[in-house]
Protein backbone atom coordinates (compact mmCIF):
# COMPACT_ATOMS: atom_id res chain seq x y z
CA UNK A 1 0.00 0.00 0.00
CA UNK A 2 1.45 3.36 -0.95
CA UNK A 3 0.94 6.67 0.77
CA UNK A 4 -1.20 9.29 -0.89
CA UNK A 5 0.46 12.60 -1.65
CA UNK A 6 -2.41 15.04 -1.89
CA UNK A 7 -0.26 18.16 -1.46
CA UNK A 8 0.16 18.84 -5.22
CA UNK A 9 -3.58 18.57 -5.82
CA UNK A 10 -4.39 20.66 -2.77
CA UNK A 11 -1.84 23.23 -3.93
CA UNK A 12 -3.64 23.41 -7.27
CA UNK A 13 -6.98 24.09 -5.60
CA UNK A 14 -5.45 26.73 -3.32
CA UNK A 15 -3.96 28.44 -6.36
CA UNK A 16 -7.41 28.44 -7.94
CA UNK A 17 -8.89 29.96 -4.77
CA UNK A 18 -6.25 32.69 -4.72
CA UNK A 19 -6.91 33.57 -8.35
CA UNK A 20 -10.65 33.66 -7.67
CA UNK A 21 -10.01 36.07 -4.83
CA UNK A 22 -8.06 38.36 -7.15
CA UNK A 23 -10.94 38.28 -9.64
CA UNK A 24 -13.31 39.20 -6.82
CA UNK A 25 -11.15 42.20 -5.92
CA UNK A 26 -11.25 43.28 -9.57
CA UNK A 27 -15.06 43.05 -9.43
CA UNK A 28 -15.07 45.20 -6.29
CA UNK A 29 -13.03 47.78 -8.19
CA UNK A 30 -15.56 47.78 -11.03
CA UNK A 31 -18.48 48.03 -8.60
CA UNK A 32 -16.86 51.05 -7.00
CA UNK A 33 -15.87 52.60 -10.35
CA UNK A 34 -19.43 52.40 -11.70
CA UNK A 35 -20.90 53.78 -8.49
CA UNK A 36 -22.89 50.71 -7.43
CA UNK A 37 -21.33 50.85 -3.96
CA UNK A 38 -19.10 53.21 -2.05
CA UNK A 39 -15.51 52.47 -1.10
CA UNK A 40 -16.58 52.50 2.55
CA UNK A 41 -19.24 49.90 1.88
CA UNK A 42 -16.68 47.55 0.38
CA UNK A 43 -13.99 48.17 2.97
CA UNK A 44 -15.05 45.40 5.38
CA UNK A 45 -15.28 42.89 2.52
CA UNK A 46 -11.86 43.89 1.24
CA UNK A 47 -10.32 43.52 4.70
CA UNK A 48 -11.87 40.08 5.26
CA UNK A 49 -10.77 38.99 1.81
CA UNK A 50 -7.24 40.22 2.40
CA UNK A 51 -6.97 38.25 5.66
CA UNK A 52 -8.24 35.13 3.90
CA UNK A 53 -5.76 35.69 1.06
CA UNK A 54 -2.88 35.87 3.55
CA UNK A 55 -3.99 32.64 5.27
CA UNK A 56 -4.46 30.76 1.99
CA UNK A 57 -1.08 31.96 0.73
CA UNK A 58 0.65 30.80 3.91
CA UNK A 59 -1.08 27.42 3.75
CA UNK A 60 -0.08 27.00 0.11
CA UNK A 61 3.51 27.92 0.92
CA UNK A 62 3.56 25.36 3.76
CA UNK A 63 2.54 22.61 1.32
CA UNK A 64 5.54 23.17 -0.93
Amino acid sequence: MRALNIAPEQNRFLELALRSYLETVACFDLIELHGYASAGGLLALREQGHQLFIKLSAFRKALR
